[in-house]
Formats: structure tokens, C-alpha cells, sequence
């Protein structure tokens, strides 16, 4: 953190212009270590946003409590006419599963393929289990699981174990383990 402060002052003291490539790296930077307002401002001083841009936002948002937020930010990306991809969705649907809005990342996990042509690898089918799980929805997450076009790895039946951990499902959970 204190590197990549030292970084940002130095652009700043030079009134270098944020590249896409450093604003980005610096709202990676600042969302990953807890600096939410300092991942806004750089996100609102930035000229050119590309995806990458978007997607570190979103995710920032989502990884510091503030799911909401993420899903609006999704929401005025694609106003601007940026196109969500594999990354986008794995942050909309960790932002849904975060704040417990199962309908909702249901809904964006079937816009994948439907509206925007990406097709779910394993990590989005993990967000979808942790979703449910988180909501409780252990049935559901297991079925869910039942129906993925591959057999799940780790993270999947991590996501499960671990919704079965703070749910007391000890039976399912022997299973998973």
C-alpha cells in the first residue's frame, strides 16, 4: 500500500494523465487493501475507462460491503456502452452472493450467454453455489451443482462445504467433504 501511494503521488505531483493501465492498478491496489474512497476517486478522475477499469470497481465495491453499489456501477458500465465479460460477471455475481440477492444473481448468471455471449466457466458456476448457499439454499446449490456441465472443482464444492459450515449442515457437509 505505502508503494503504491508513493506511486500515485508521483503521478499526481507530475500531472501525469491516469493510463488505463495505472488507474486500473491503482483501484486494484486500493480496493484490495481497503481504501475504498481512494478507488473511487481515482475511478472518477480517470478520462478513458475500459472493462478492466469497470471491472475493478465493481469489484472493489463488492469486496468492501458495498453490493449494492457494485450492481449500479454494472449498471452505468453497460450505459456507457462497455461490454461485460467473464471477469464483469464473476464481480457482479461475488457482489450478488455477498449481499444475499438470489434472484437477482440468478437473473445475471442466465444474461450471460443469453444477452452477452459469454459462456460460464467454473468460477461463475462457484459464485452461483455460493449464492445459494450463502442464502441457505443448500438443496438448491446441490442441484445446481448436479446440473453443470462438468464436475465441479474445489472452489465449487468449497463454496458448498463452506455454506454447509455456517448453515450446521453436517450431513451434507460429510458428503462434500
Amino acid at each position: 500500500l505505502s508503494s503504491g501511494k508513493k506511486i500515485h503521488g508521483y503521478v499526481i505531483r507530475n500531472e501525469i494523465e491516469l493510463t488505463v493501465f495505472t488507474g486500473t492498478a491503482l483501484i486494484d491496489l486500493y480496493g484490495k487493501t481497503g481504501c475504498l474512497r481512494n478507488a473511487v476517486n481515482v475511478f472518477d478522475q480517470m478520462v478513458v475507462k475500459e472493462v478492466c477499469t469497470w471491472n475493478a470497481m465493481i469489484t472493489t465495491l463488492a469486496s468492501n460491503g458495498r453490493e449494492m453499489e457494485a450492481l449500479d456501477m454494472f449498471e452505468k458500465m453497460k450505459m456507457t456502452g462497455q461490454h461485460p465479460n467473464e471477469v464483469t460477471f464473476v464481480a457482479v455475481l461475488t457482489a450478488c452472493a455477498r449481499g444475499k440477492f438470489v434472484e437477482l444473481g440468478l437473473k445475471l448468471f442466465q444474461s450471460m450467454r443469453r444477452e452477452f455471449g459469454i459462456v460460464a466457466i467454473m468460477e461463475h458456476y462457484g459464485c452461483v453455489v455460493d449464492l445459494l448457499g450463502r442464502a441457505g439454499l443448500l438443496k438448491e446449490a446441490t442441484d445446481f451443482i448436479r446440473s453443470m456441465p462438468f464436475e465441479p472443482d474445489g472452489s465449487v464444492l468449497g463454496a458448498l462445504f463452506g455454506a454447509c459450515k455456517i448453515h450446521g449442515a453436517i450431513e451434507l457437509g460429510t458428503v462434500v467433504g
